[in-house]
């Protein structure tokens, strides 16, 4: 992805298209946008601008830096980055609705294993307020936090208990994880974990203590 300086005092954003033809578009206020706040040296902001065809908009991440006669400005185009984020948040809004009413507990974490998604049942099962899911918590912390309400089995070595929650991420990640957990308060609980979209790993929680206790 190229690198283009925009001259502070240019109000025009140029751009290339892939004959490298050359197109002139006029953004209202483009420069006053850009400009580096006083006692700063730097900034970095998305900004949005017309395309040729009055009709696109395409998005940037500009860089600012403060130069004695103004500043310097370098743009990278961010168009394919915003479409990815924008279909990630369409499939995270799909996915809430789809499993909405699921009984089991679903957790979605993302590759820096954090809590990206979650079903009203995962907040009725773990106990945990859905203000504390709200926060992303990571895998670790979640884990830890369900621990403390007593909707996980205590460990009988919490030294390893770090070693052990590694284990279950690489084998949700390889599909393989399946465990019966029996709770202090009597349920049993069968989580099971498979990998997920772009790195991401789901977790699903089910209440298993009627099967249980009718065996």
């Amino acid at each position: 992805m190229g690198q283009f300086c925009l001259p502070y005092t240019c109000r025009r954003y140029c751009r290339a298209d892939r004959n490298r033809r050359s197109y002139l578009a006029t953004p209202p206020n483009f420069s006053e946008d850009l400009e580096v706040p006083v006692g700063q040296s730097s900034t970095k902001r998305r900004v949005s601008v017309l395309a040729p065809d009055n009709v696109t908009d395409l998005r940037f991440d500009v860089s600012s830096i403060r130069r004695r006669s103004g500043a310097m400005h370098f743009a990278n185009n961010v168009n394919a980055l915003v479409k990815a984020e924008e279909a990630q948040r369409t499939f995270v809004q799909t996915l809430t609705k789809t499993f909405a009413h699921l009984p089991s507990g679903l957790a979605i974490f993302d590759r820096a294993r954090r809590l990206v998604l979650f079903n009203p049942a995962l907040h009725e099962l773990s106990t945990l307020p859905v203000e504390t899911l709200a926060t992303r918590p990571s895998l670790h912390d979640f884990l830890d936090e369900i621990r403390e309400a007593r909707v996980l089995p205590e460990p009988k070595n919490y030294s390893t208990w770090r070693d052990k929650i590694t284990s279950m991420v690489t084998a949700a990640v390889d599909g393989t994880y399946c465990e019966t957990w029996s709770l202090p308060n009597g349920q049993t609980y069968r989580v099971s974990g498979r990998p997920h979209h772009d790195g991401a790993v789901a977790f699903l929680f089910e209440d298993i203590s009627a099967d249980i206790s009718s065996t």
